[in-house]
């Protein structure tokens, strides 16, 4: 085995191509190799020595953790290895189910990039898994109490056995129909168990050499039973299963055409969809429904091939069952059709992408001539849209219709998408009808890649984004909220495709650009009008939303749950416009947005959260300009206020310092480089605000005190748009839903420099240290304090922990023995994670764990009624142990 991964030749079967984007990535090469090592070692010594817990259980925790954090960077040969070992460990006689399952979702992961192992490189043997299989399923002594399984052993074997199937040798079909042939008898209920079992065992992925040892021994028997049992017996299902598994493995080397009108005849059939004037039903004892999942799989492997027979098939199924997509129409049945309308061509994009995108493998192609060409996929098409069409205005909603025609936009734009946006552009001019607008904004945000981008089927479709836009301001309704929040998630959406720059000067410039890209250009210099609209209507919907307007007198001053998913929207939504604007549109926006927060004095509940949170947005886009307009305003009126001392006594405070308390919280979590700049602002208002008595006034500035020591000490991208490099380097229109390559998407990260680092200590000196003296003083009885002042030092105690607790070293001390004795290493592995540690600093960490549990037993000894410093302190303990290991 692979020691170390960095010696010559060393390749890794697959990495997560992430972790190189990290800004410590260079560290993770040699510790990947190192845990992995430690990992190999203790496993196989665990293993060796029999001692299945603790030893082995802990290790191959610690290898599922490694596949989390580091994917399978390890070699084929170890990948291999793994797997023999963890197949002989589940099964294991006598194994204890709990641990099995354990070893099985270990296995299956180590599995489950089939396209990294082939047939040649690995087998398993089935007949082991097939006893166990036996033994914990079909079990005589679990319906009588003497053995426990967990609840989901059932699922965790089968998908293991779905995992495993693959890598079956040749010769094990034989062995598999041998076992299984002599229970089938339709008149017994043994053929139930039978057909499951060939279900779930039968291999069927298989290269064309090996087909006669493989479905071919099977295929005609069991099609010549299905085709003539037609009483709907209960194992039906599984057979249809197992056909579409091997439809779906074997494209074009099963001869299907014999069989496609009954196929289709039977799915239509087992749609079990009312008949006649009397609406009809078959009693639910004889209705047998085919699993939609194998259905779908089913029908995708049938279309394509000379003549397309499956398709003629297909479109007659939809012509006949049109109608029962109608809205009018609705039952128990319509859950059916609309798993089948939503998953059908979902399954047609996936085979696209497996014959022409998917990269080279081991696995058997789909042969030339079975390959779905754009005819194919048009006819496919044509056959779904109208039922899609009618489900957009479903009783249950228009999220299946949407789904499907995500798909169907990605196979053919240029015939889905043209009568979407005729519903849509008539939905947007109708105000009463506000159902017919969110359905159709819910079908276009799907289909909104396909809209925008730049290949050439369906080019005059980015035409259509800026009056889209435009015609979708009306839907930021403060008295409807699904068409609110359908709203943001539409305009999020395409904003999140489309670069929001003006480039109608570009046509003068250059002489390259088509006759639709000049267009575009003239068009995108109304990219500034709809950003200060949205704004102004953004400004309208938090009027209307002040906690007077929206709460009795009797009511909390707490946020509904409505509120915060529309502040939720709305923040998420500012931040992506403001972040794909130009930087002449964003100065515009930004001083719009300033003028509006700063002209007013909004309460801290409902409305003024909402504006903060926009403010906060703005700021994270360009941290320089937003941080030189509010930072000053709000540390001037703050010290302006404060300046008073008997105000600091008060337990209620102006309404204009709470607000800029919360504004100067939210706009200052941003690029913590920036906020040097205002380190003496920021300190001489965090020493006098987090001990005002008013409790509303110093939760706020615990906020900003966590906020701020959180943008100082995080480790966090700092640039979020949707191409690299900005907007100005190139014509931006041209970046129009462009895709973004992973290798290159120059992710730049804030990581905190030495003079953050002292401010971060400065400000805990300062601010933490005081207090867990003063706490001491209390439990000593030397400095006894209020519980309303207990309860502000833990506030500010917990705000210091929640924010500056990555740059803190963990906790450190005497081993605990192990409670469990082992012939193997059980220490943890620390890992790096991005932060070097400076030992010249105060451990804090260790002084409010040892300053907590002295106010601990305090409480509990004098005052164990104050169940608000135990809230607190129960909060304590999990940013103070958190793990740095795996």
């Amino acid at each position: 085995m692979t020691v170390d991964g960095g010696v010559e030749g060393f390749i890794p079967q697959k990495e997560i191509v992430y972790n190189g984007m990290l800004p410590y990535c260079d560290r993770l090469d040699r510790e990947a190799a190192e845990l992995l090592a430690e990992i190999k070692a203790n496993l196989s010594r665990a293993v060796l020595l029999r001692e299945l817990w603790p030893g082995v259980a802990f290790w191959s925790r610690k290898l599922f953790s490694f596949l989390k954090f580091y994917g399978r960077r390890f070699s084929k040969e170890d990948h291999i290895l793994f797997i023999n070992l963890l197949y002989e460990l589940v099964t294991l006689p006598n194994l204890e189910p709990h641990m099995m399952c354990s070893y099985a979702r270990l296995l299956i992961q180590l599995l489950k990039k089939k396209e990294l192992l082939s047939r040649d490189d690995l087998q398993l043997p089935w007949r082991p898994l097939y006893e166990l299989y036996e033994r914990l399923i079909y079990s005589k002594t679990e319906h009588l109490g003497l053995v426990w399984f967990p609840n989901s052993v059932d699922h965790i074997l089968k998908a293991l056995i779905k995992s495993c199937r693959l890598y079956f040798p040749a010769s094990s079909t034989k062995e598999m129909l041998d076992e299984w042939r002599p229970l089938l008898c339709v008149f017994d209920v043994v053929m139930q168990k039978a057909i499951s079992n060939m279900e779930l065992f039968l291999p069927t992925i298989m290269p064309p050499q090996e087909h006669s040892q493989g479905f071919q021994l099977w295929f005609d028997e069991l099609m010549n039973l299905w085709m003539s049992v037609q009483n709907q017996p209960s194992w039906e299902g599984h057979l249809v299963n197992l056909f579409a598994r091997l439809a779906n493995d074997n494209i074009g080397y099963v001869d299907w055409t014999p069989y496609i009108p009954t196929i289709f005849t039977r799915i239509l059939r087992s749609l079990n969809l009312p008949v006649g004037v009397s609406q009809m039903v078959a009693p639910r004892y004889l209705i047998n429904s085919y699993d939609i999942g194998y259905l779908v799989l089913w029908i995708t492997a049938l279309l394509g091939g000379p003549g397309n027979p499956a398709q003629k098939e297909l479109t007659c199924l939809f012509n006949s069952i049109a109608s029962f997509f109608h809205p009018s129409n609705h039952g128990r049945w319509q859950s059916r059709l609309m798993r089948l309308l939503q998953r059908l061509p979902a399954s047609v994009v996936r085979r696209v992408h497996r014959e022409r995108y998917a990269g080279s493998s081991w696995i058997t192609p789909v042969p030339e001539c079975q390959k779905l060409t754009d005819a194919d996929l048009q006819e496919f098409t044509r056959s779904l849209t109208g039922a899609a069409l009618l489900a957009m205005f479903s009783k249950t909603g228009s999220t299946d219709a949407a789904y499907a025609l995500q798909n169907l936009a990605l196979l053919t734009p240029q015939l889905v998408i043209p009568p979407v946006l005729e519903k849509t552009y008539a939905a947007m001019e109708t105000l009463t009808e506000p159902h017919t607008l969110t359905a159709t904004l819910s079908c276009m945000i799907g289909m909104a890649r396909s809209l925008v981008s730049p290949d050439n089927r369906y080019p005059e479709g980015r035409a259509h984004v800026l009056p889209l836009l435009m015609g979708s301001l009306p839907g930021v309704d403060p008295n409807d909220f699904s068409k609110c929040m359908i709203t943001f998630q539409f305009i999020t959406t395409f904003t999140t495709l489309v670069p929001l720059v003006d480039c109608s000067s570009a046509p003068f410039r250059q002489t390259d650009l088509t006759e639709i890209e000049k267009d575009l250009c003239f068009a995108s210099a109304g990219f500034e009008d709809f950003v200060l609209q949205f704004l102004d209507r953004c400004f309208a919907l938090i009027d209307s939303s002040t906690l007077e307007q929206t709460r009795d007198e009797t009511e909390t001053d707490t946020q509904t749950h409505l509120e915060s998913l529309v502040e939720l929207g709305l923040s998420s939504t500012v931040s992506t416009i403001l972040t794909q604007c130009s930087t002449e549109i964003y100065e515009v926006a930004l001083q719009k947005l300033y003028n509006f927060a700063t002209s007013s004095i909004f309460e801290t509940c409902v409305s003024g959260r909402m504006v903060a949170d926009m403010c906060r947005a703005a700021a994270k886009c360009h941290p320089a300009e937003s941080l030189r307009l509010f930072v000053p305003h709000c540390c001037s009126i703050i010290s302006l206020i404060t300046d008073n001392v008997e105000l600091q006594n008060e337990d209620e405070l102006d309404k204009e310092l709470l607000w800029n308390l919360q504004l100067l919280s939210e706009v200052i979590r941003v690029d913590g480089e920036q906020l040097l700049k205002y380190q003496g602002e920021l300190e001489r208002i965090l020493r006098v605000c987090v001990h005002l008595r008013c409790k509303q006034a110093y939760t706020l500035a615990c906020s900003l005190l966590e906020h701020t020591l959180r943008s100082l000490s995080l480790i966090y991208p700092t640039e979020y748009r949707s191409t690299s490099g900005g907007f100005d380097s190139d014509l931006p229109i041209r970046d129009w839903g462009r895709a973004g390559d992973v290798a290159a998407l120059g992710v730049c990260w804030h990581v905190p420099c030495q003079e953050e680092e002292n401010f971060v200590f400065q400000l805990l000196s300062s601010l933490l240290h005081p207090q867990l003296q003063r706490i001491k003083g209390h439990v000593s009885g030397a400095q006894p304090m209020t519980r309303e002042e207990l309860w502000q030092s833990l506030a500010i105690v917990q705000h210091c922990l929640l924010g500056a607790g990555s740059m803190l070293p963990p906790l450190d001390g005497a081993h605990v023995p192990d409670l469990v004795p082992s012939m193997v290493n059980l220490g943890e592995i620390k890992l790096h994670v991005g932060v070097e540690y400076d030992d010249s600093w105060e451990n804090y960490r260790v002084s409010i764990c040892q300053t907590m549990r002295l106010l601990l037993h305090h409480i509990l000894e004098h005052s164990e009624d104050d169940t608000k410093s135990l809230f607190v302190i129960i909060k304590v303990p999990d940013p103070l142990f958190l793990p740095q290991s795996l």
